[in-house]
């Protein structure tokens, strides 16, 4: 072993543990009579186990008394004295009176007698739990607290055909793509329609529409390709605002793309500003058959190169799929999906491929289909958000945190390790119809909010707002 002490950890039911070593010494020693460590938790009695936030105990200056600072926000119930168990960590032959061993009641200071490893040396200690309502904090990482900013069925919202599927916020609007026919635009904050006409080009059949960092919309048709027959994707830009007409970004063609069969390319998702650096990437189908490439159009200094970066996806789209760039300078990492049947997923990183855990007994995905994602960033945090139908039933929100790339094939089975990757899981109202639709997300200019948007074709939109308050 590193040192000739090895530890005593007294745990539920006071069992000690000592830990494996061939040969055990203990070293003598008249001022080791405190806790190396000590914490609390909430015992589940269900599950027999603790459950929820752990709180580590801090010695006051003297070293005779132990706080424990349980707190809580304004809207949350106080939690209570009673049922918590006590772990704690001491050096090698040093010996605790009266036991830590059962559930205890802290309604009272607990008085404990510690005995150092000579076996004379005696300390006095008393624990004492301080619980407290706070004011709401900031976290320095991520999203705590979220709410829901309304949900609206389709009837009131005016979506009515199966290609108003995509959706992207610019300044105050919630914009949803309608085909030929002139975009949607709602309220961000209240789902409310708006008389506004975004002015684009006549007769342009719009399937995407998408909005990068600066909150500048783009849009892009779709384009169906084959051996014999080229695509052409256009590529615009309303960089002068909503209220004047768009620019024609950048447009290329399918030649260059050797698939097997026809394709089509369809679903856009960008990264960065177009303006600065930026990725924009084209998922492309096999119409029917199963296909794993998609497209880069590479942005740098506000100019798109007009040489095609075509590579292969992780997951294969047979007829509809999403390719998502989580860095606006390079291809990778990205994350690709077949938002068909059967749903799949995964993130191409320096490291490798690691595929999300799809099964719906493994993971919070539903059994049906991926409808839409979006990667965004967050108060230093990176996420993926996800939406995932039954077929029919169901439509759910997921929000995936992407900042350890290998945590991707999570699953239930380590619950904790699932919790981090996946803190967000929050099923609609609205019941999905169609089997498609988007993810959006507009992080606010001052960084302390995101609002995250989920349409399902034909059924409805729901809006969240997340914030970087602490607490659940």
């Amino acid at each position: 072993m590193k040192t000739l002490q090895h530890y005593i950890i007294i745990a539920l039911f006071g069992l000690f543990s000592f830990s494996s070593c061939t040969q055990q010494e203990v070293k003598f020693n008249s001022e080791n009579a405190k806790f190396q460590a000590i914490q609390i938790q909430k015992f589940d009695y269900q599950n027999s186990r603790g459950s929820g936030n752990i709180y580590k105990g801090e010695y006051n200056k003297t070293g005779d008394t132990v706080y424990f600072h349980v707190t809580y926000y304004p809207d949350e119930t106080a939690p209570s004295f009673t049922d918590w168990q006590i772990q704690a960590t001491l050096a090698s032959g040093v010996m605790v009176q009266p036991s830590l061993s059962s559930i205890q009641d802290l309604s009272q200071p607990k008085s404990y007698e510690i005995t150092a490893s000579d076996g004379v040396a005696k300390k006095q200690v008393v624990l004492k739990l301080l619980i407290y309502e706070i004011e709401y904090g900031d976290l320095e990482h991520g999203f705590g607290r979220y709410s829901k900013l309304f949900e609206k069925k389709a009837a009131d919202l005016g979506l009515t055909a199966d290609y108003q599927r995509n959706m992207a916020v610019s300044g105050d609007y919630l914009i949803v793509s309608n085909g030929v026919n002139n975009l949607l635009v709602y309220d961000k904050r209240t789902g409310a329609k708006k008389d506004v006409v975004i002015p684009k080009p006549a007769n342009f059949n719009i399937w995407s529409v998408f909005a990068d960092e600066d909150g500048v919309l783009l849009a892009s048709n779709n384009a169906n390709f084959s051996a014999t027959s080229l695509g052409t994707v256009s590529i615009y830009r309303w960089k002068d605002g909503l209220d004047k007409q768009p620019e024609l970004f950048h447009q290329f063609t399918s030649a260059g793309i050797s698939l097997s069969g026809a394709g089509f390319i369809s679903n856009a998702a960008v990264k960065g500003s177009t303006a600065k650096d930026a990725s924009i990437m084209f998922d492309v189908d096999g119409r029917g058959r199963a296909e794993n490439k998609a497209i880069r159009v590479a942005i740098a200094n506000g100019k798109a190169d007009p040489t095609l970066d075509v590579f292969n996806k992780p997951v294969t789209s047979v007829w509809n799929g999403k390719v998502v760039p989580m860095s606006s300078t390079s291809r990778i990492p990205f994350v690709g999906a077949m938002l068909g049947f059967p749903p799949s997923m995964g993130v191409q990183s320096n490291a490798g491929i690691g595929m999300f855990t799809v099964d719906p007994a493994k993971s919070n995905f539903l059994n049906m289909i991926i409808a839409g994602l979006h990667y965004f960033e967050f108060n230093h945090a990176k996420y993926l958000a996800v939406a995932t139908s039954n077929w029919p039933g169901d439509y759910r929100l997921l929000i995936f945190n992407m900042d350890d790339l290998s945590l991707v094939s999570s699953t239930k089975a380590n619950a904790a390790e699932f919790e981090a990757f996946n803190p967000f899981s929050e099923d609609l109202l609205f019941k999905n119809v169609a089997s498609a639709g988007d993810v959006t997300v507009q992080v606010q200019p001052d960084g302390k909010t995101a609002l995250v948007y989920v349409l399902a074709a034909n059924a409805g939109i729901a809006a969240y707002e997340l914030t970087i308050i602490g607490g659940k």
